[in-house]
């Protein structure tokens, strides 16, 4: 089979367990010129961007001699490392995507939002703005980011496009409500951004990688609603992976759910970044808010045991400042 272009996606989310802050569902769309197999190859043998853009990125920091890393966002943002793995990788394929580096968290989320979609909050806990980066030095990202133009266009390879929606609590607390079920909320941004895939680039063929969604085996009749003109068929339906093929006229498109996405297609690790990205930024926001109405009180992450810690220290004074806890808490 004759090389051909192929667009390359992936989808993922942060956010979906914790108590407090946003649920994100980011998206990576990249072109790849030169691919010698069809769609449905791919899903045993996906382009290996990490190889084709090594001058420029590479996984883990071990031996990365100023390369960005791009990975699995948990593996990026931990404890010790804050923001300055993560952001990197995150800010130059925007810059890649975009023409520019987003300089404020404003910005980024403007960029970041869907077209024709907002990820502005009128929650006053998110308001306000910061520069970016938070924390990196800018010459360096902007050198980063122009060996990574450079390795994009030595290996024909195009940033399509790298989006993420921001769900904060008051939106995600009323499609839970209305759904009664947080992965129903979950999946209708998958749905989205996979539609959006489908309307933007389903003619080039499309191949779009999707981490696993809460441990579901089966799609078929999920994809049926979202795609009901398409012909679909099943390629395969076990434990660690489902995959399907669409056609509708001159359109095609090859979806995969697998578990451990992150760590073999490219375009899903950018996708949890950009969506892990946009919470941790978020949680900035929120918690540079509540200290200054309860300066005394630790800044919280919003999962587990600390989110409660963080309640118990916040109740009282939220009474006391007329806040409605119910507001801040995501119900499920």
């Amino acid at each position: 089979m004759a090389a051909m272009p192929l667009v390359y996606a992936g989808i993922d989310e942060a956010g979906y367990g914790p108590m407090y802050g946003p649920l994100t569902v980011g998206c990576a769309a990249l072109r790849v010129e030169h691919f010698p197999f069809g769609t449905q190859q791919a899903i045993q043998a996906p382009p290996d961007l990490w190889a084709l853009l090594g001058k420029a990125i590479c996984k883990t920091a071990k031996g990365a001699k100023g390369r960005i890393l791009v990975n699995d966002s948990k593996k990026l943002k931990t404890a010790s490392s804050g923001l300055k793995n993560l952001e990197p990788g995150v800010l130059a394929f925007a810059a890649a995507a975009s023409g520019a580096i987003p300089g404020s968290y404003t910005q980024l989320m403007a960029a970041l939002a869907p077209i024709g979609m907002s990820n502005a909050s009128d929650l006053p806990w998110y308001a306000g703005d910061c520069p970016l980066p938070a924390e990196n030095d800018a010459m360096a990202l902007r050198i980063g980011a122009r060996v990574l133009q450079d390795a994009l266009a030595g290996a024909q390879v195009k940033v399509l496009g790298l989006r993420a929606n921001v769900v904060h609590e008051d939106r995600y607390n009323a499609m839970v409500a209305a759904t009664r079920n947080k992965a129903s909320v979950s999946f209708t941004f998958v749905a989205g951004h996979l539609v959006r895939l489908w309307d933007a680039f389903g003619r080039d063929p499309l191949f779009v990688a999707i981490d696993r969604q809460g441990g579901r085996t089966h799609y078929r009749a999920l994809l049926a609603q979202l795609f009901p003109e398409a012909a679909l068929s099943v390629l395969e339906e076990d434990e660690d992976r489902s995959a399907y093929h669409l056609t509708e006229g001159p359109r095609r498109m090859t979806v995969l759910f697998a578990t451990g996405s992150e760590e073999i297609h490219l375009p899903v690790a950018l996708a949890s970044m950009s969506a892990k990205y946009a919470r941790e930024l978020s949680m900035e926001r929120f918690n540079a808010y509540f200290a200054k109405v309860a300066p005394h009180v630790k800044p919280t992450a919003g999962y587990g045991e600390d989110a409660n810690r963080w309640r118990d220290d916040m109740l009282p004074v939220l009474k006391k400042a007329k806040i409605d806890h119910a507001r801040l808490r995501r119900i499920a």
